[in-house]
């Protein structure tokens, strides 16, 4: 009971379809097994294809009476057999069917009867078609060109050289029609698809409409294949109509009048503009030609001669430099004129107009008038001090001018002056007034300069005196000056600073003279001319005699007078002023001479005074209060005392000869002053006498000795 499918070519196992023992009892009640079938490729996976039990196996030498078996093997190339035998003796389909990819399956059958081969037969079969396949185009996108025209039906365009659409299946199931759909929304059903009929399968585009390239450059169409039987089975393709130019479109100049711009700085040779200009066709329909007709003249040369135009770009380049100050140009000064060369009564024209533009290449220009020369301080507002008239050459913004001021040493210029504007004319002019005490004088920076995107300047100078106005007395810090005056000042040096007037004004108005009052000058107004004088120069009091305050008379240490300050317009103040002269610590003190060398005894008492000594400082009051010291580098048993006598040296501890039979001291007075000075060191000695204050002692508690006795042994020392 089995059929295996093997191949035939190879002999190789692919599947094993089934076991098939067919048991032939009574072949004479059997029709004839026919050797060939056909089916529908639409049959269902696992249906019966064929029974071999309804039928007899003809042929061959197969015993009747015999039991059959049967094996079956695919010889088709390539034996890519999908049918099966079932169980039951039958024929059933293994997977779906497809006659387009094989329509025919040959199987070579062998019979055999008591394991003997009795027969073989080829079983045949066939498959039918079904309308199961859309057709199909053979291209996704198909790409023409038709050129534009102004009729409808007059151009006709094979879409491609082979058939455009195929369907697999036989027929009549390979009928199919073919429609055009226009997907551009701009124009609709502007094509129509037409074939020959030749059953070539070629098709055709003609256009249904005029068709214009400047409007619509091209077309999306969608080709529709559709199944006559069955219009779901259905393909698209796209179709892309590129239309092509026909010089139909004349060169248009855009601006109805060509303007030419050219800034005066443009070098000989640049590019200055060019002709604005369409044609609707594209290349080479497109070309054109430019050409220039001159009308009016540019100064005294041809605008043809400032300007060259290039036949083919219609650029525009500069022939020799110009100057927007120097020359003029007309408005409008020549006509442009397009052309298509292909069909010269294709034009167009547009008067040209030629303009120099200017360039900021010109610094303004000033012309300075001035008005006053100085300015004296309090002088209100409104006085003009200087007019400037400023021109520049350059026009529009670059000619327009303006200019503007600063001060030096961080003085505030807007608010004393201001300038008032009326272009070309500014005057610089008095806002505030000055004053010359703060301001002697006025340092004024002017900057003019145009209104050019990158502007030229230039700058003035002014120097405005400022004049005084005497408008203040000489003043005292006080009515009453005390001033304190120290000895050891120089002749010619400066005492009592507060002695001093001030003036607010400057200059010669605050010039201060100085008198003294004779009546009121103590102790004589001799006195005070021989010791003091004012300096106008200076504005100081001056000492004019030097003075020892430790020689001076009581009655030459004090002064006192009145003094009148004025300046040169009468004004004045008058204080009073009380001089002193007082001491200063210029003495060091002194120690008068003293003995060298002194002796006591070791017995003396604390307190005992071992001599008296004299100092002193020439200096007064604390300049003259002198301290004696004395000075020693370890402790000593001796201190300096001031008593009714001056000073003394005393002891301050016992003494002791045994222990320090001599001392070594020095005296030195420091005085009071600030800073204190010292007098010159004083050394000397004290010595300790002695007295019988002490027992004898033994360094030993004992001693002992060995003497052996000789006649040569007396008087020689035996212990010590």
């Amino acid at each position: 009971n089995s059929i295996h499918y093997t191949n035939m070519r190879t002999n190789s196992y692919i599947f094993t379809l089934c076991i098939l023992f067919i048991n032939i009892l009574k072949q004479s009640h059997c029709s004839t097994c026919p050797n060939e079938i056909w089916l529908n490729e639409t049959i269902a996976t696992g249906e019966d294809v064929y029974d071999f039990q309804t039928c007899t196996i003809s042929g061959g030498t197969c015993p009747g009476d015999s039991p059959l078996t049967m094996e079956c093997h695919d010889i088709t190339d390539p034996p890519l057999f999908p049918l099966g035998v079932a169980g039951n003796l039958s024929i059933i389909a293994l997977k779906p069917l497809d006659r387009e990819e094989k329509n025919l399956y040959t199987l070579k059958c062998y019979v055999s009867a008591n394991d003997a081969l009795c027969n073989t037969f080829d079983f045949l079969i066939h498959i039918n078609d079904v309308n199961d396949n859309a057709p199909i185009f053979t291209q996704n996108i198909y790409n023409i060109s038709i050129f534009e025209t102004e009729r409808a039906f007059t151009n006709i365009v094979k879409i491609s050289e082979a058939s455009l659409v195929s369907d697999v299946d036989s027929d009549p199931y390979s009928e199919f029609v073919v429609e055009l759909f226009d997907s551009t929304l701009e124009i609709q059903n502007a094509f129509n698809l037409t074939t020959n009929n030749d059953l070539t399968g070629i098709y055709y585009v003609i256009n249904a409409q005029p068709l214009d390239r400047e409007v619509q450059s091209y077309y999306n169409l969608t080709l529709l294949a559709k199944d006559v039987l069955n219009n779901s089975l259905s393909s698209t393709a796209q179709l892309i109509i590129q239309i092509g130019d026909l010089n139909d479109n004349g060169p248009m100049i855009v601006d109805e009048v060509v303007s030419i711009i050219v800034p005066e700085d443009t070098e000989i040779g640049a590019e200055v503009g060019r002709v604005a200009v369409t044609d609707l066709d594209v290349y080479p329909n497109n070309q054109m030609n430019f050409y220039l007709n001159t009308i009016c003249t540019y100064a005294t040369s041809s605008i043809d001669s400032l300007l060259e135009l290039n036949n083919e770009t219609g650029v525009f380049t500069l022939n020799y430099a110009v100057d927007a100050e120097g020359d003029v140009v007309n408005s409008l000064d020549a006509i442009v004129i397009v052309i298509d060369p292909t069909v010269n009564n294709r034009f167009d024209c547009a008067p040209l107009r030629v303009e120099v533009s200017d360039v900021n290449d010109n610094t303004p220009e000033i012309s300075v008038t001035r008005i006053t020369e100085s300015v004296e301080e309090n002088t209100g507002s409104g006085l003009d001090i200087v007019r400037f008239v400023i021109t520049d050459r350059d026009s529009l913004e670059n000619g327009r001018v303006d200019m503007d001021f600063s001060c030096a040493n961080a003085f505030n210029c807007s608010q004393h002056f201001r300038l008032e504007r009326s272009p070309p004319i500014f005057t610089f002019v008095m806002e505030k007034a000055l004053d010359y005490e703060k301001t002697s004088q006025v340092d004024v920076t002017f900057e003019y300069f145009d209104n050019g995107t990158i502007p030229n300047s230039g700058t003035y100078e002014l120097i405005l005196p400022v004049i005084s106005v005497n408008e203040f007395p000489p003043e005292f810090p006080s009515d009453e000056i005390s001033c304190l005056v120290g000895e050891g000042i120089k002749i010619g040096e400066y005492i009592c600073e507060d002695a001093r007037a001030t003036d607010e004004d400057a200059g010669i108005d605050g010039d201060i003279l100085y008198s003294i009052f004779e009546e009121t000058a103590f102790p004589s107004i001799d006195a005070v001319n021989q010791n003091f004088m004012f300096d106008t120069t200076a504005n100081s009091l001056v000492l004019l005699k030097e003075f020892d305050f430790e020689t001076l008379a009581s009655n030459e240490t004090n002064f006192f007078f009145k003094v009148n300050a004025s300046n040169r317009d009468g004004r004045h103040s008058v204080a009073e002023i009380s001089i002193q002269f007082i001491d200063v610590n210029d003495n060091a003190p002194y120690i008068e001479s003293i003995d060298p060398n002194y002796e006591i005894s070791e017995d003396r008492n604390k307190g005992f005074k071992v001599f008296a000594l004299q100092a002193g400082d020439l200096d007064s009051d604390e300049n003259g209060r002198v301290t004696v010291s004395l000075l020693s580098a370890d402790p000593v048993p001796f201190v300096v005392e001031y008593s009714e006598e001056g000073w003394v040296v005393v002891t301050n501890a016992i003494l002791d000869r045994e222990s320090t039979s001599s001392y070594n001291l020095a005296l030195v007075a420091t005085d009071h002053g600030d800073p204190p000075l010292k007098s010159a060191i004083h050394n000397f000695s004290i010595t300790l006498s002695d007295v019988n204050d002490n027992k004898p002692y033994f360094e030993n508690y004992m001693y002992s000795f060995t003497l052996i006795m000789a006649n040569d042994t007396w008087g020689i020392p035996v212990i010590n």
